[in-house]
């Protein structure tokens, strides 16, 4: 036998006895898995071939093994929750995976009260990577993190620091998208009888908790469940929360509804004192909140909301439909204005009477918009309610058919908003009426030489309208959208549906190689990059394919091991007011991982921009302009011109 063929078997000797030992002591909780076949889409290899991934599954804090870890091998074609190729670490966290064909890999890890970690991964929620393995391929040198739960807790008292019971309690993470500060709802809590609340699940991040006491009025004989209701009820445009259970009745002939205790019934006029929906520490700003940083593996305590008994005041109105009737059975919200565009709480809804009159009640003194929006129906669709433990109670319009998006509705979305401010008496008076969404359309062109997609195939990839501020309740494309995504139509053409009036930009899904979107142009600007704001209806936009897409392309050193375990490529423009609104997902601003010392992106619009590369495990709010600011001093200036370029780049420490 030659030296590398006895160098070889020694490393399979080597392997099969790491394999015995994690399959025993794997055995003292699960049964060993059989040996992986073939994995979907991949090739069989050939009868004396073999593929070997061997590692450890480390916590991304302490480097600590972590034991008794889920491993899932998960091949092209496959999901984590189908796929046969799954194993549990030893004791020191260790794992072995054999006969694997070639191919390409996703390997990820879990284990209850842990964050799930892939292989790459070096922050929770960062990205992974594949592992590729080649005819007889072995890779022992895998690493997979995985990061403990982070714990919030504290305490809700009302204004003599007397415990509030049973209280709703949410808790929203502050993420950042388009360079816009957001807060994602993330989990629910109720308070015990000590007035204590504890969330034990949560990503490290940044967050704020919230007691919800939105206020919820309607006529007393309004049908729940009426069409109507339900269609303004979905969270589009306001805070997406929903409850069942009526109070007291009003004066005034209303039924009431409160997420904290309601004691006595507002008169039918005058000031009302109740609770008001309250951020941490005891503000009902945005600006003045509480930001929690949690941390992986600890608990941070004492994050405690007082809520407090203030004076509160009616305001009241009618609403009309776009062809000015009153428009009855629908449900406004009232919004703080320095949240309108990204509501995390309603102060109150109303639901208007046969009349179209409404009466917002429980409202403090403060600055407002009142804002309704009613969706379409999509014929074929379906609307209930949603949500359960844990979770927020929403209404949900299913969009999609078994065969995919249902037919675009012809029926358009009605919105209508107005400001508010609320002194120290009630607010009456108040017309708000409702008008048409926009609708965008146009036609498709072919950029390339490759075979054109035809009709049927483009039919399958829907079109969407990104908010431009990043709201993904504002989004559509998704089931739990309550908004339709538009759709290409026979002879080249696309529309959407009617959309909330705000900015956008376009976007198309993935499509199949070589084709990829080159713009979409309407009145001289690419929308697929820049925002447009849609106020009324925008026809004619070209949306350009092309085969031959230009990319930024580069090589990635990082001789000082400031990277250590991954490294992340960042491009934004030179231009600072580059750095907002440009929706979820765009060439502008975006990130790629560095694999194998390369990276690859596909080249923004033409201009000025700089491009750098960071550490991985630094980079989680990298859509944060005040970060992206922290990067311009070490950051490479490049100039995109239409074209693929190849540029060459170190890993760079923050300033």
């Amino acid at each position: 036998m030659s030296t590398p063929a006895l160098a070889r078997y020694a490393l399979v000797a080597t392997l099969v006895a790491i394999a015995a030992t994690v399959t025993f002591r794997a055995q003292t909780s699960v049964s060993p898995p059989p040996r992986p076949g073939t994995p979907t889409g991949v090739s069989a290899p050939a009868a004396d071939a073999y593929g070997l991934i061997t590692g450890q599954v480390l916590d991304g804090t302490t480097n600590a093994p972590v034991g008794s870890a889920v491993v899932v091998l998960i091949g092209s074609g496959q999901t984590e929750f189908n796929s046969p190729t799954r194993v549990l670490t030893n004791a020191e966290g260790r794992f072995y995976l054999g006969s694997l064909a070639p191919g390409s890999y996703t390997l990820t890890a879990s284990k209850a009260g842990w964050i799930p970690g892939a292989f790459g991964r070096v922050r929770p929620a960062g990205p992974s990577q594949a592992i590729e393995l080649g005819d007889r391929d072995t890779r022992a040198d895998v690493t997979v993190r995985t990061w403990r739960y982070a714990v919030v807790s504290g305490r809700v008292t009302d204004e003599v620091a007397e415990p509030i019971v049973s209280a709703d309690v949410f808790i929203y993470q502050r993420t950042f998208a388009a360079g816009r500060p957001q807060f994602v709802f993330s989990a629910r809590a109720i308070t015990d009888d000590r007035g204590l609340f504890r969330f034990p699940s949560l990503s490290p991040g940044h967050y704020i908790v919230v007691v919800p006491a939105t206020v919820i009025t309607e006529p007393v004989a309004q049908p729940r469940n009426s069409d109507l209701y339900l269609r303004t009820m979905t969270g589009l445009g306001a805070a997406p929360i929903l409850r069942d259970d009526v109070d007291v009745q009003s004066g005034s002939g209303r039924l009431v509804t409160s997420a904290l205790n309601v004691h006595g019934a507002p008169a039918a006029t005058g000031a009302w004192t109740t609770y008001t929906s309250t951020m941490a520490p005891s503000t009902t700003t945005l600006s003045a909140a509480q930001v929690v940083a949690a941390t992986a593996g600890r608990e941070t305590s004492g994050v405690d909301v007082q809520v407090r008994y203030v004076p509160t005041y009616r305001v009241s109105g009618t609403l009309t439909d776009d062809e000015g009737r009153p428009a009855g059975a629908h449900a406004l919200h009232l919004l703080p204005a320095d949240m309108a565009d990204y509501p995390i709480f309603n102060v109150a809804t109303a639901v208007t009477d046969p009349a179209g009159s409404f009466t917002f009640l429980g409202v403090p003194q403060g600055s407002y918009v009142a804002r309704v929006v009613r969706i379409p129906v999509v014929q074929g669709g379906r609307i209930s309610r949603c949500g359960g433990t844990g979770e927020l109670s929403t209404v949900c319009a299913n969009t999609f058919g078994p065969n995919g998006p249902l037919a675009l509705s012809n029926d358009p979305l009605l919105s209508g908003e107005r400001p508010v401010a609320v002194g120290d008496r009630d607010v009456t008076g108040l017309s708000i009426g409702m008008r048409p969404g926009p609708r965008v359309s146009g036609r498709v062109e072919f950029d390339g030489t490759a075979p054109r997609l035809t009709d049927a195939q483009l039919s399958r990839f829907p079109i969407t309208l990104e908010a431009a501020g990043g709201q993904l309740s504002r989004s559509a494309g998704r089931a739990i959208d309550n908004v339709q995504p538009g759709q290409f139509l026979p002879d080249s053409r696309f529309a959407t549906p009617s959309m909330l009036p705000g900015a956008y930009v376009l976007r198309v899904g993935a499509l199949p190689a070589p084709w990829t979107v080159k713009s979409a142009m309407a009145q001289g600007r690419d929308i697929s990059q820049d925002a447009v704001s849609l106020t009324s209806d925008l026809t004619d936009v070209v949306i350009t394919l092309t085969d031959r897409p230009a990319k930024i392309e580069g090589t990635v050193q990082d001789p000082d091991k400031v990277a250590g375990s991954g490294a992340l490529a960042i491009l934004f423009p030179a231009d600072e007011t580059g750095w907002v609104d440009y929706g979820q997902t765009s060439r502008r601003v975006q990130s790629a991982p560095v694999v194998d010392g390369r990276f690859s992106m596909l080249a923004p619009p033409e201009g000025a921009y700089l491009l750098v590369a960071i550490a991985d495990e630094t980079a989680s709010e990298w859509q944060n302009p005040a970060f992206l600011r922290r990067l311009v001093d070490v950051a490479s200036h490049i100039i995109v011109t239409g074209s693929t370029s190849s540029v060459s780049l170190r890993v760079r420490r923050l300033p």
